[in-house]
């Protein structure tokens, strides 16, 4: 199962990321929308945690959705709502 965490780097996406990597099977990839974040403090976990830049005022961005099996979105919506994203996924199932 991949699963992809957007806004996975910060305070309530960190905590998902570690949940997330404990169910059996699961490839877990945190979308960030600036910079790569530091993923150092995935070392600590039994699991391989990768990185995509995903911006949700970016809909050329989007398209990394369609790799992944499950998204959860735990980014700051204020700063950038997720409207446009999530009209992207109903499009495509």
């Amino acid at each position: 199962m991949r699963v992809l965490v957007i806004g996975g780097g910060g305070f309530l996406g960190r905590r998902t990321v570690e949940a997330v990597t404990k169910l059996p099977g699961a490839r877990v990839t945190v979308g960030h929308r600036g910079r790569s974040p530091d993923l150092g403090w995935v070392d600590r976990l039994d699991a391989e945690v990768s990185s995509v830049r995903l911006d949700l005022k970016d809909p050329s961005t989007f398209s990394e959705m369609t790799r992944h099996d499950w998204v959860v979105n735990v980014s700051d919506t204020l700063a950038a709502p997720p409207d446009q994203a999530v009209d992207y996924a109903l499009d495509r199932g």
